[in-house]
């Protein structure tokens, strides 16, 4: 195999086990190395759900409850390898007065609905302001699926809506 080129190989046509192996060139070493894929892996991670400017009352949800509709309106994660939640929180890039803007977190596994946290900014709002909520479950298996639902949208002249969910692992 030391004269095949790596173009030559065969695909792998899955996500990688945890154990499986990769070649990286540790350029401060100046050596090539293997790595699994867990360690490659290994990064604080952040998924953003861009919600831009929603401000449509008729697409929000009722607090904690999974509404469909209003679910689908912002998609969805797929989550591919088990991990863990560090912190989601929602980020206001331009602030406004009057705003009430409330969104929840879902987990879907296995056909239920979890609720993980809510997250919520209100009043005069400053440019960049966050909420962080506290998650109750944190722990992801591959097959789950993440969702945002906005259960208030009221703007006030407010926009740039961003949902940041950080993985530990």
């Amino acid at each position: 195999m030391a004269d095949t080129k790596i173009s030559a190989l065969t695909e792998l046509a899955e996500y990688p086990a945890t154990d499986d192996e990769l070649v990286i060139v540790d350029t401060s070493a100046g050596a090539t190395k293997r790595i699994t894929s867990a360690n490659f892996q290994k990064k604080d991670q952040t998924v953003h759900f861009n919600i831009g400017n929603v401000g449509t009352p008729t697409l929000a949800g009722t607090p904690g409850t999974a509404d469909p509709a209003a679910l689908a309106f912002f998609g969805q994660i797929n989550i591919h390898r088990d991990c863990t939640i560090s912190l989601i929180h929602l980020h206001l890039v331009e602030g406004g007065t009057g705003v009430d803007i409330g969104i929840d977190v879902f987990r879907r596994r296995s056909g239920v609905m979890t609720l993980l946290t809510q997250l919520s900014l209100s009043g005069t709002v400053a440019d960049y302001s966050t909420d962080s909520g506290t998650v109750t479950d944190t722990a992801l298996q591959a097959g789950d699926y993440l969702f945002c639902q906005a259960t208030t949208a009221t703007l006030g002249g407010s926009n740039g809506i961003t949902v940041d969910i950080h993985f530990a692992d």
